[in-house]
């Protein structure tokens, strides 16, 4: 399994009300899947239930009741007015993660408990964030212009990434293209749309209706990407 396909399995993940008859107050998101044991899980003010598949839901609302104290503490503690990230989290591929710094010698993206692990030896835990980003970023680029190869006759001399504040990619004169590391925030979608983009301005070094044509030729949605990009600040450490 390449990494992209990796990165992006998806598990399955409902809402969930809490019963009207119930003491909680608190709706939380079920996760089921192949996993042996119950887990509770409050993160940014939200609980994230994670169950194995032969659970009733009976089973599991019981557990929650049981835990409904601390998950109402939890709660209390990890929800912020501002709606920013908490300083464990970051987003990858659209989706807050939690941050753990464990040793391990390469990053580790777990979709299932939406955690990241990372290797943080002889480093501080922002600057291994800002290592993810570069490396996350970098194979999402190269996969989307290996994928575009036979679309574009002229392909990148060089490629950087750099932590820009005002851009998320730009192509020089001479075809150099620089993508913004933070890129891996955003969702698979619009990594490809920012990658199109910077491919297509390879072609046309303007913003004309010609340009705009041809980023629709391969993008036909980018304008809800580039909505995204306007409306979603990128938070890290």
């Amino acid at each position: 399994m390449n990494v992209l396909m990796r990165i992006l399995t998806v598990h399955h993940a409902v809402a969930v009300a809490a019963p009207a008859a119930s003491k909680m107050s608190f709706d939380f998101e079920l996760k089921r899947s192949r996993r042996r044991t119950l887990s509770l899980e409050v993160r940014a003010g939200k609980l994230i239930v994670r169950s194995p598949l032969f659970l009733s839901k009976g089973e599991i609302l019981r557990f929650i009741e049981e835990k409904s104290a601390w998950i109402e503490e939890k709660i209390k503690k990890t929800t912020s007015s501002s709606g920013r990230l908490s300083l464990d989290q970051i987003l990858f591929l659209g989706e807050k993660y939690l941050v753990t710094s464990d040793g391990k010698k390469d990053a580790l993206v777990d979709r299932e408990d939406h955690t990241i692990h990372l290797d943080v030896s002889g480093r501080s835990l922002p600057e291994a964030v800002r290592m993810f980003y570069i490396e996350q970023t970098k194979q999402f680029v190269e996969f989307f212009i290996d994928k575009h190869r036979d679309d574009f006759f002229v392909l990148p001399e060089k490629i950087r990434y750099k932590f820009y504040k005002g851009k998320w990619g730009s192509c020089s004169a001479k075809n150099n293209l620089s993508f913004n590391a933070y890129l891996a925030s955003a969702p698979h979608d619009v990594i490809e749309y920012v990658v199109i983009h910077e491919l297509c301005h390879m072609r046309i070094k303007n913003h004309s209706a010609k340009y705009w044509e041809l980023v629709r030729e391969f993008c036909p949605d980018f304008k809800r990407q580039r909505k995204y990009l306007k409306n979603n600040n990128i938070i890290i450490l």
